[in-house]
């Protein structure tokens, strides 16, 4: 088998294995802040559409946290 045909092989190989994972995987994510309050009060999302980095920035705030509350960031998909 020639150089060219093994890697053709080993290209279609990949592709295949790309279009196995599916849409989920290869989605774009985005990052939402969510505030945990303290004292049985439910979460809120106060913030959506954030970077990794920005969502990161924003729960190292020292103003993020407080004795009542604190925000952490979960990922968001996108469509």
């Amino acid at each position: 088998m020639s150089k060219l045909a093994h890697s053709n092989d080993e290209f279609m190989r990949i592709l295949e294995e790309l279009d196995y994972m599916g849409e989920s995987e290869m989605t774009e994510s985005a990052y939402k802040i969510v505030r945990f309050y303290r004292h049985d009060r439910p979460a809120r999302t106060i913030k959506t559409g954030l970077t990794l980095e920005q969502a990161q920035a924003h729960c190292r705030d020292e103003t993020t946290s407080t004795p009542d509350f604190f925000d952490g960031y979960e990922n968001e998909e996108l469509a």
